[in-house]
C-alpha cells in the first residue's frame, strides 16, 4: 500500500505565508511560484506548465488515518494543484493536473499525500477540509481570494 511521504518541515511552515486559512492563490508564471511549492516531489520543469494553486484549510475533528497516518486534528492542511498542457499521443491536447494535500501529524511530522497514491483517501481528506473547489478549478480564476467564493 502506498502511504503519504515526508514533507520538509521548513517548507511547510513556509506556506502560511503563501495563503491563509480558507484562501487561495494561483501562480501562473513559474518565476513567482514559492519555494514550499517547488519542494513537492515532482517537478514543476516542464515546459508544458499551466498554473499552480495553492490553498489552506483546516483538518476536520476527527481526521481518518491515511496509508497509516493520521492527520491531526485541527490542524492547518494546504492543497496544490499543478496543472500543464499535454500534447503527447492523444490526437486532443488536454490537460494533466498533479495533486498533493500537506499536513502534520499529532507528532509534528509533516506530509504530503498524493492524489495519485492514495486517491481514495485524497477526495475524502480533500473534500472534508474544503480544499476541493479551490484544488479542481480549471477555469479562469481570479489570482487570489477565498476558496468559498469559488464554490
Amino acid at each position: 500500500m502506498r502511504h503519504p511521504t515526508p514533507y520538509p518541515a521548513d517548507a511547510f511552515a513556509n506556506l502560511s505565508s503563501v495563503v491563509s486559512d480558507g484562501r487561495y492563490r494561483r501562480f501562473e508564471d513559474q518565476a513567482l511560484i514559492p519555494s514550499a511549492v517547488s519542494r513537492i516531489a515532482g517537478s514543476l520543469t516542464s515546459s508544458d506548465f499551466r498554473f499552480v494553486t495553492v490553498a489552506a484549510s483546516t483538518i476536520t475533528a476527527l481526521p481518518e488515518p491515511l496509508g497509516g497516518i493520521t492527520p491531526e486534528a485541527h490542524s492547518p492542511i494546504y492543497g496544490v494543484s499543478i496543472v500543464r498542457s499535454d500534447f503527447g499521443d492523444s490526437s486532443r491536447p488536454h490537460f494533466n493536473r498533479d495533486q498533493v494535500l500537506l499536513f502534520q501529524d499529532g507528532r509534528g511530522q509533516h506530509w504530503q499525500l498524493h492524489r495519485k497514491d492514495l486517491p481514495d483517501h485524497f477526495r475524502e481528506l480533500s473534500t472534508s477540509s474544503g480544499l476541493t473547489a479551490a484544488l479542481e478549478a480549471y477555469g479562469a480564476l481570479p489570482s487570489s481570494g477565498t476558496i468559498t467564493s469559488i464554490l
